[in-house]
């Protein structure tokens, strides 16, 4: 399911960020207000921080922190975010603005364990009950 956010850059990167989502996060941006013809925004994004950026037009095509030096300069934008059915693996794009600073992971596979997949804890036995034989399983 699809998100929508009439905000700039930096504003909705930092939702994203909040909630540690990883998708794609694109932008159509129409003729006028400086710009000289349409394009689109699109940027991978994985857990809230910027994998790449790429702004497509008909005559323009710009990647990286030219991208987002232009975008940071276009304000507020109706931003589209495709959630990602699994998270985008790449190095993280870094830029002179701050948006998307490297992750400080080391390397290694992280498994995400959700509380349905936790490890059944052990039975215990009440130790203050009379009846000894029964187990508490809290």
């Amino acid at each position: 399911m699809h998100q929508t956010y009439n905000l700039n850059l930096e504003a909705v990167l930092s939702v994203l960020m909040r909630r540690q989502l990883s998708g794609t996060l694109s932008a159509n941006v129409p003729k006028g207000k400086g710009v000289r013809e349409p394009f689109r925004i699109e940027m991978a994004i994985d857990h809230g921080r910027i994998q790449s950026c790429d702004i497509k037009g008909a005559q323009k095509y710009l990647r990286g922190d030219e991208a987002l030096k232009t975008i940071a300069q276009l304000g507020v934008l109706p931003w589209l975010f495709e959630p990602a059915a699994t998270n985008v693996k790449a190095g993280v794009m870094t830029s002179r603005f701050g948006i998307g600073r490297p992750n400080q992971t080391n390397g290694k596979k992280q498994t995400l364990r959700t509380s349905a997949m936790k490890t059944p804890t052990k039975p215990r036995r009440n130790p203050g009950d009379p009846n000894a034989d029964i187990v508490n399983a809290g």
